[in-house]
C-alpha cells in the first residue's frame, strides 16, 4: 500500500496575508508565524490591530512585519508584492483573505447599484486575481507556492449580506479552481469557505457589537484548516467548506 504524502515544511517561507489585522486573518497569521513562516501582516486601515497580530506572531515564536495597502486601488497589488519581497523575501504563501460587503437585502437591486457593485468585486475578487497575478510567477519559477483564497457559504447558496458578495465569493471560488487547473507541480491553489463567524469584521459591516446571527463556525477551526492546506500536498483546487454543517441543514430543511 502506498504511503500517504506528509505535509510539506514551509518554516522559513514567506507569506503575505492580506486583511490580518482581525479576525481570520489574523489568525492565519498567527498559525503560520508558529509554524517558522515569515508573515508580511497587510491592513487596510487598522494599523493598531496588524501591531497586534504582529506582536502575537512574534509571541508565537515566528517573524512578521506589518504593511499597508488600499486594495480598493489597482496598482496596490503590485506595491504590496514588492514591499513585501523587498523586506522579507520571495512571496511564496499568498491568503487572500480581506474582503468587504454592504448589508443589502437581495431583492433590492436598485441599493445595489454599480458603485455597491465595483467596490465590492475590486476587493473581495479583482484585488486577490491581482495579488495572484504578481506572486504566481514566482512561485512557479522556484517550484513551491501556495494560493489560499477565504471565499463563503456565500458563494454557494442564494444568501449572506448582499447579492454582490455573494457573486464576489463565487466568483472567487471558480478563480481558485481555475487557477489550481494550471498550477504546475509544487504550486497549489485551494480555498476555505467559511459560514458566519464571531469576528470584529461581522461586527464592524453590520454596526452592531451583539451577536448578529449565531457563529456556524470557530475563527481557530477554519484558520487551522487554511494552514493545513498550505503545509498539505494534495489541496490543489480544493474548497473547504467549513459551516458546521448549517448549510446542509438549510438544504434538508428546503430553505
Amino acid at each position: 500500500m502506498a504511503q500517504a504524502a506528509q505535509p510539506v515544511t514551509v518554516a522559513g517561507r514567506v507569506a503575505l496575508v492580506t486583511g490580518a489585522g482581525s479576525g481570520l486573518g489574523q489568525a492565519i497569521a498567527v498559525r503560520l508565524g508558529a509554524a517558522g513562516v515569515r508573515v508580511a501582516v497587510h491592513y487596510g486601515s487598522s494599523a493598531q490591530g496588524a501591531a497586534q497580530t504582529v506582536a502575537a506572531v512574534r509571541a508565537a515564536g515566528g517573524e512578521a512585519i506589518a504593511i499597508a495597502a488600499d486594495l480598493t486601488d489597482p496598482a496596490a497589488a503590485p506595491r504590496l508584492v514588492e514591499e513585501v519581497t523587498a523586506a522579507l523575501g520571495r512571496v511564496e504563501i499568498l491568503v487572500n483573505n480581506a474582503a468587504t460587503t454592504r448589508f443589502i437585502p437581495f431583492e433590492d437591486l436598485d441599493s445595489a447599484d454599480d458603485e455597491v457593485w465595483t467596490a465590492l468585486l475590486r476587493v473581495n475578487l479583482l484585488a486577490p486575481v491581482a495579488l495572484a497575478r504578481a506572486t504566481f510567477p514566482a512561485m512557479v519559477d522556484a517550484g513551491w507556492g501556495r494560493v489560499l483564497n477565504v471565499a463563503s457559504t456565500s458563494a454557494f447558496e442564494p444568501a449572506g449580506s448582499s447579492l454582490p458578495y455573494a457573486v464576489s465569493k463565487s466568483a472567487l471560488v471558480s478563480f481558485t479552481r481555475g487557477l489550481a487547473a494550471v498550477a504546475p507541480a509544487g504550486v497549489a491553489v485551494s480555498a476555505v469557505a467559511p459560514g458566519w463567524m464571531d469576528t470584529p469584521w461581522t461586527a464592524r459591516h453590520t454596526g452592531r457589537t451583539d451577536a448578529v446571527v449565531s457563529a456556524e463556525v470557530d475563527v481557530d477551526e477554519v484558520a487551522r484548516a487554511a494552514v493545513e492546506l498550505i503545509g498539505g500536498t494534495a489541496g490543489n483546487g480544493t474548497v473547504v467548506v467549513l459551516d458546521g454543517g448549517a448549510r446542509w441543514r438549510r438544504l434538508q430543511q428546503g430553505g
